[in-house]
């Protein structure tokens, strides 16, 4: 029985042929030119390895949001407000403490002469790197009267769903003012908004911020009964 692998009087140094018939190339010039090209740079140099700031933008990974801050926007803030999320309700505000809570609806008869509480605008926000908060805006009195910082603060809100907006207060005006991008909207960047109803929206600013009960310990300590 004749081995497979016979090669007959070939030696140690055979090497099999080219199954495709053609022959191997060795030319020197063309193997060179085969060989990765140097970067130019040095591969370990922080300058090459840092990542930029628009590389969020190739991340195929969207953050995760486990917090919604409830907040007025800062002076330094560039942001834009949802086009079509809106909610009118009624809250807790703690200026000194910067706390702001969700008061359930069977509470609000009960606490409907609490100078702390009142009916408020929530508009989602979204800034220029892609944070969102929500912003409240305390509306008119019941007679329709306005404070004049929540009506202009108002009035930018309605500004900002379709230009980035900037605002500051304008202590001698005594009102909010604010810059726009006045750009047309399609040549403006266009906002990153989360990829989340609003009623996510809403859980991930008030949870642990919501008054449920009378007992409540904020109520508690409004009372002077902690």
């Amino acid at each position: 029985m004749h081995d497979l692998y016979d090669h007959g009087p070939q030696g140690d140094a055979f090497e099999p042929n080219n199954a495709s018939g053609d022959s191997i190339d060795l030319d020197p010039a063309k193997l060179e030119a085969d060989k990765p090209k140097p970067t130019g740079h040095d591969p370990f140099d922080p300058k090459y390895l840092g990542l930029g700031q628009d590389f969020a933008a190739f991340s195929p990974v969207k953050p995760k949001w486990d917090i919604i801050k409830v907040e007025k926007p800062s002076k330094a803030r560039v942001f834009r407000v949802h086009p079509t999320f809106a909610l009118k309700t009624f809250l807790l505000t703690l200026k000194d403490e910067n706390e702001t809570y969700m008061v359930l609806p069977e509470l609000r008869a009960a606490l409907a002469n609490e100078s702390l509480c009142g009916i408020h605008a929530l508009f989602p926000c979204v800034t220029k790197a892609g944070t969102p908060f929500l912003w409240p805006i305390r509306t008119a009195d019941p007679d329709g009267k306005w404070n004049v910082w929540h009506e202009s603060a108002f009035q930018i809100a309605q500004s900002a769903k379709v230009r980035w907006a900037r605002m500051q207060s304008n202590r001698d005006a005594g009102h909010y003012v604010a810059g726009f991008d006045v750009r047309p909207p399609d040549q403006q960047q266009p906002p990153t908004w989360p990829d989340l109803p609003f009623s996510e929206w809403l859980r991930l600013a008030f949870q642990g911020y919501t008054i449920d009960s009378l007992t409540h310990p904020v109520l508690r300590r409004l009372r002077l009964e902690d």
